[in-house]
């Protein structure tokens, strides 16, 4: 009989071990669809802006960056020559460490749904800087961005680059932007890395963004 149990259970085990990993592996290829989905997104507005004329930075610049944050980032030299010069870019807003309000985040080539917990390469991210005075919300929609690019160079900078007096506006002509929905997982790894949680109960649905410019060409 504990023979037959024992049986018993291992099997459950073994069923259970089965279904997790078929979960896990739904999730992450729905992940990764969603991803490609976004990106491809992009690069669609990417194509369109440049065919208005606007002056767009490529993503691959950043991509081709090496280095590590203890080293140091190696930029290649179409990179190195838009040091301190006005430049626009489309990607995608992420926390830092706050939610609603902010006058820094981050920017990135693809959306994430927890930057905690989907840490993307360095050199994809790009720090945003408002200008003294502007805050504005996450928005769920690519972005156009606008501002001054600045390449941290040297070790132990907290990001490769750095993009100042950033104005933000709708990647698309006419779109209007909606708040980004912040999830559970993320607010609870902030919490746990005792930064500020800003996010109320009203602000965890999506909700239109008033009053978005749209960067300078």
């Amino acid at each position: 009989m504990r023979r037959r149990t024992i049986r018993d259970l291992g099997t459950i085990a073994g069923v259970l071990v089965i279904l997790l990993v078929l979960v896990s592996a739904n999730t992450y290829f729905g992940l990764e669809q969603r991803r490609d989905k976004a990106i491809k997104f992009r690069k669609a507005i990417e194509a369109e802006k440049i065919a208005e004329g606007v002056d767009l930075m490529d993503w691959e610049l950043f991509m081709a960056t090496k280095g590590t944050i203890r080293k140091g980032a190696t930029y290649v030299e179409e990179l190195q020559k838009l040091d301190e010069l006005p430049v626009n870019i489309v990607g995608y807003m992420v926390p830092i460490n706050q939610f609603r309000n902010v006058d820094n985040f981050m920017l990135l080539p693809m959306p994430l749904d927890c930057y905690f917990c989907e840490s993307p390469p360095m050199r994809d991210i790009i720090m945003i800087k408002m200008k003294p005075g502007e805050v504005v919300d996450l928005a769920e929609e690519p972005v156009l961005i606008g501002g001054q690019l600045h390449l941290n160079e040297g070790a132990n900078q907290q990001f490769f680059y750095t993009i100042d007096y950033a104005n933000l506006g709708p990647a698309l002509e006419g779109e209007i932007l909606t708040r980004k929905n912040i999830t559970e997982e993320h607010r609870q790894h902030m919490r746990a890395n005792d930064l500020q949680d800003v996010l109320s109960d009203e602000d965890k649905t999506g909700e239109l963004i008033e009053g978005t410019d749209s960067p300078s060409d």
